[in-house]
């Protein structure tokens, strides 16, 4: 486990940022068709982030010099996900998608699941 210290050795950088998710928004109801439970859901949520979300760099060798800004993490990212779980007696279901993107990164995902309880 690295100390900060450690972090500035390996890494050489040490720096603190904060991320809060704003306006995270569920939106789900259940449906009862005929033997099944339905429940559909949308999740949507902003993730602005303060702090040091970026990094200056300087290599410097023998006859020459390096230098470049990176960004360690977007001001501002957003998720959205959805998905549908049905269950009927013991038998479960699920599917759905989820997307978390920013100005840098795009992030997909699917899953599925199935479960009979006992």
């Amino acid at each position: 486990m690295f100390r900060k210290a450690d972090w500035q050795v390996v890494a050489g950088w040490q720096g603190r940022y904060w991320a809060l998710c704003l306006g995270g928004v569920t939106l789900s109801k259940t449906f009862r068709p005929e033997g099944w439970l339905l429940r559909p859901a949308l999740d949507l949520e902003l993730i602005p982030a303060a702090g040091d979300t970026h990094v200056r760099s300087k290599l410097v060798a023998t006859s020459a010099e390096l230098s470049g800004k990176s960004d360690v993490i977007d001001s501002l990212s957003y998720s959205a996900s959805a998905g549908l779980d049905a269950e009927m007696g013991n038998f479960g279901l699920g599917l759905g998608y989820g997307f978390t993107g920013s100005r840098h990164a795009k992030d997909h995902s699917v899953y599925l699941n199935a479960r009979y309880t006992f």
